[in-house]
């Protein structure tokens, strides 16, 4: 399944999977991720860790025509993961996650960047669209109602 050059992909993911459905998910996990997962101290938070990374090993394998246990990530300094193996594919991904909802974005041979936020937790909007916004998104969003700013922020 291959992705056009100007092609961006977003999936949301259900996070609270089936035990089935879990299992099959860890399988793909590789060591580090399981062991990872085990160190986290709750329950539900394993759960949703699991079908994360098994998620974000599918979808990008399935780009990349090979199976999921092949699948090797990398870290930037930054802590924001990357593909190692298999290397020159140009594929690049973007990962977030909250609560029992996760996003993946996938394009080719350009930056990518998502988050999942809490609309209740957003804040002062202003000031997150200064950090995150282009000038003109800013500026269609500021033009907004305040009480529609946060929903204006969301939609980015």
């Amino acid at each position: 399944m291959g992705l056009e050059v100007d092609a961006v992909e977003v999936v949301w993911l259900d996070l609270d999977v089936s035990e089935p459905a879990l299992e099959g998910l860890s399988d793909d996990l590789g060591a580090d991720e399981l062991a990872r997962v085990a160190r986290m101290s709750s329950p539900l938070g394993r759960k949703r860790a699991v079908a994360r990374l098994g998620w974000r090993r599918r979808i990008l394998a399935e780009h990349l025509g090979i199976a999921p246990s092949d699948v090797v990530y990398d870290e930037s300094a930054n802590g924001k993961p990357g593909l190692l193996l298999p290397s020159g594919t140009g594929l690049e991904f973007s990962a977030s996650h909250r609560g029992s909802v996760g996003l993946l974005a996938i394009g080719r041979d350009r930056p990518l960047g998502v988050d999942v936020e809490a609309a209740d937790e957003i804040g002062d909007v202003d000031a997150l669209l200064r950090r995150v916004a282009t000038p003109s998104e800013a500026g269609a969003i500021g033009a907004l109602e305040a009480a529609a700013r946060t929903a204006g922020m969301l939609r980015l």
